[in-house]
């Protein structure tokens, strides 16, 4: 089978190399932009990012200690986030055929890796080709809530650099998630992608990443391997009310990890989700589903997530509210979080938007007795600058 796949995905490389009608070549162009964030996040929870405390609870005679995790609690931080540098080139061969490439360098000092993402492209009539370390399909075209928030992210943002979490041990429901996540989302792994031109507004893309791997860095694999993403996405505009639509889906094998035995589940997670545009405002939405997705085989774990956000534009100011609730199950024991953010980005100048954010979150695991939760509440004030 694999065989297979890589004979038919040379036919098509060395097809869309040839393809094309008949047009003068257009020299390389070139392009640099970038993009940063500087933010301040003052914190106020239950539970001290980085400290240890312990709750004790008998039941049916039986003693049973859960430390919450999270250290010494300053209150507020300073972050810089998201900052990029990224070089394009793109131009046009003799048979009409578009080609380019795109590097995407992390600036941050944290950052150990210096490049995200080095992909080539290639395009004509017959859709769009994808080659190297990017996001596939069933990320690029996924939509939901998260799409219309603005300032950090809103309930897809920067909140979580500060959140403590109501940690367990021995318990075998993980932490619960602070964003909106599709397990077995390949992120950059190194890829193919195709993308189908846009038929009426509706478009297509399938993703193939053999391991988790990206750049040079090919033997040996991760998590998973051999990823199919799907995505479908759907654009028009009606008597003035744009609508988007949304499906992804992804499929891969977990990889053995111990002895050569697999001991997490296949990744099998899907989402749907879509924006509702009228005038000024827009609305979106997302429900999410990664079932037993990378879980261990057995636990019977799952793990779901729906979100809505709106947001309205007046002039150079733009508002939004979201909200998110995120459930991972084990039977009858449940982690649950809930978030509320509210956000407005003032456009100051040409890429530089300053912003505001409030989140609240709300997290409870129930381990049958006690119940461990923390609830913060998270102010961000921050500057964008983009060019």
């Amino acid at each position: 089978m694999k065989k297979g796949l890589l004979s038919s995905t040379a036919l098509v490389a060395a097809t869309v190399l040839t393809a094309g009608v008949a047009a003068a070549a257009e020299a390389p162009t070139y392009k640099v932009n970038g993009n940063m964030q500087f933010m301040l996040l003052n914190e106020s929870q239950d539970l001290m990012f980085g400290a240890t405390s312990t709750k004790t609870t008998t039941s049916s005679s039986v003693v049973t200690s859960i430390k919450q995790t999270g250290g010494p609690d300053h209150g507020y931080y300073f972050a810089v986030v998201d900052p990029e540098i990224k070089f394009t080139m793109s131009g046009t061969a003799d048979n009409g055929l578009n080609y380019g490439f795109k590097v995407e360098m992390n600036a941050n000092t944290t950052d150990t890796m210096p490049v995200d993402e080095a992909v080539v492209q290639l395009s004509g009539s017959w859709g769009k080709l994808e080659l190297g370390d990017e996001d596939g399909a069933e990320d690029t075209m996924q939509l939901g809530g998260e799409s219309v928030m603005g300032g950090s992210g809103g309930i897809d943002g920067s909140y979580g650099l500060v959140l403590a979490s109501a940690g367990f041990g021995g318990f075998s429901v993980p932490f619960v998630r602070t964003g909106p996540a599709l397990v077995g989302d390949t992120s950059d792994s190194t890829k193919i992608t195709y993308y189908t031109p846009n038929f009426s507004g509706l478009s297509a893309g399938v993703s193939f990443t053999p391991t988790q791997k990206d750049g040079d860095n090919v033997a040996g694999s991760g998590a998973w391997e051999d990823s199919i993403g799907l995505g479908v996405k759907y654009s028009g505009e009606f008597g003035g009310v744009s609508i988007a639509a949304s499906g992804v889906y992804v499929t891969a094998a977990a990889t053995p990890l111990i002895f050569g035995f697999v001991t997490t589940e296949d990744v099998s997670s899907w989402s749907v989700g879509g924006t509702v545009g009228f005038g000024p405002a827009v609305v979106g939405a997302s429900y999410t589903d990664n079932g037993e997705s990378l879980q261990p085989i057995g636990s019977g774990i799952t793990d779901s997530y729906w979100n809505v956000g709106v947001g309205y534009t007046a002039g150079p100011i733009y508002v939004s509210a979201g909200y998110a609730a995120y459930t991972m199950e084990n039977g009858a024991q449940e982690a649950t979080r809930d978030v509320i953010s509210l956000t407005a980005d003032y456009s100051v100048a040409p890429g530089l938007t300053a912003y505001g954010e409030v989140v609240m979150s709300s997290e409870d695991v129930d381990v049958i007795s006690p119940l461990l939760s923390n609830d913060a509440t998270i102010i961000i004030l921050g500057a964008s600058l983009s060019f």
